[in-house]
């Protein structure tokens, strides 16, 4: 498939391969499913070539940029700040290309057909990113049939052996003949892992369950936190405890003032993340009053003269006394601004007296556009 295109002194010539380039700053695992959406396309004899990355990703950002400008035919931004990217989308839109952004007024085409661009890429799934990068192709000239967008399962039961279902009779019928167990726990992850085949954590704990005979029912389900949808809830019905793979708390830090979406199943709920035994725990407060914060206290938090409170200090002699391993996650928290050393810690230093002698792993998120790299 292909396009002519109007040179300078009105000579055609055939553009053989439609380049499509993307800039996606979350949920950056459908760029996967968006490359091997593109490598299915040329197996049928489209050709298509599709540059996208995330603005973590460790690639030439001045090729890739210049490869925008000058060679691709369109251009999607997902998601960030467009003010960011505001020279990037002027210098595109400045050289005629199909530029599609979900900010008014800075796409290229028509809201139509920006709508339904969304819809292909909501919906998700291999075969609608084929028609997505199909549909921008047919926006930019080339004789590209794209299919209309298909509606994908938002919610529905995965098992690494026995497939997907939307029925949870069916798949319980079927996994009692096939493995001789019942569904006792249930694993609730997002949709995007089944979307994108980033499956391998939840087929490694199907399999070390039903290797210790315990039966399964794993759920993946669209929505975070309360909006977490009510049909995805029903597919977990008869599970004897729950275990979330999601990274946002279902369950509530404060059960008192918050109720977790799964209560309506009244089992046990456990907050899984990535690991089996892992105790997981919001960082102790250290001079702060939360929403009644003055502006003055808070100032507490990164003083390196101020030793930190006895509830601090509680907190982190039952870590060290109940745990193999430390692993803190976020921007960054309070224990690097303890008072002490910053390099070379003894034993007299708030940082070395919190951790003890455990291994430490600091996951420091970059995207915070104050401290981000």
């Amino acid at each position: 498939a292909g396009a002519l295109v109007l040179r300078p002194g009105g000579v055609q010539v055939p553009m053989k391969m439609f380049k499509l380039g993307a800039i996606v700053t979350y949920g950056g695992g459908a760029i996967k499913t968006l490359t091997e959406a593109a490598g299915e396309l040329r197996e049928e004899g489209v050709e298509v070539h599709v540059r996208a990355a995330t603005p973590s990703s460790e690639l030439g950002w001045e090729g890739f940029l210049r490869w925008l400008v000058e060679e691709a035919h369109a251009f999607f931004l997902l998601g960030g700040n467009p003010e960011e990217y505001d020279g990037l989308l002027k210098t595109l839109s400045a050289g005629h290309k199909v530029v599609v952004t979900k900010e008014p007024g800075r796409s290229t085409v028509s809201p139509e057909h920006v709508a339904k661009l969304e819809r292909y890429y909501k919906y998700g799934g291999k075969e609608n990113l084929k028609n997505f990068i199909l549909y921008l192709g047919k926006l930019a000239g080339f004789d590209f049939r794209p299919r209309e967008p298909e509606e994908v399962p938002w919610q529905g039961i995965y098992h690494p052996e026995l497939g997907t279902f939307e029925e949870p009779g069916t798949y319980r019928l079927k996994y009692e003949r096939s493995l001789g167990l019942r569904p006792k726990v249930g694993l609730l992850f997002y949709r995007s892992y089944w979307l994108d085949g980033n499956l391998a954590l939840v087929d490694a704990l199907v399999r070390e369950l039903e290797g210790r005979g315990i039966g399964v029912v794993p759920v993946f389900g669209q929505g975070k936190d309360k909006k977490l949808g009510s049909e995805a809830l029903k597919l977990l019905g008869g599970a004897e405890v729950v275990v979330s793979l999601r990274s946002f708390f279902l369950v509530p830090r404060d059960p008192a003032r918050e109720e977790s979406p799964l209560s309506t199943l009244n089992v046990p709920a456990l907050q899984g993340l990535k690991e089996y035994y892992k105790t997981e725990l919001v960082q102790p407060k250290r001079g702060c009053y939360g929403a009644r914060c003055d502006g003055r206290v808070c100032k507490i938090l990164h003083d390196p003269e101020i030793p930190p409170p006895h509830h601090w200090i509680a907190t982190y002699k039952w870590i060290q006394e109940n745990s193999d391993v430390v692993v803190h996650v976020g921007t960054h928290g309070y224990l690097e601004f303890l008072p002490g050393k910053g390099v070379g810690l003894s034993e007299e230093d708030f940082p070395e007296i919190s951790i003890g002698n455990k291994p430490h792993f600091y996951i420091y998120t970059v995207k915070n556009p104050m401290e981000g790299a």
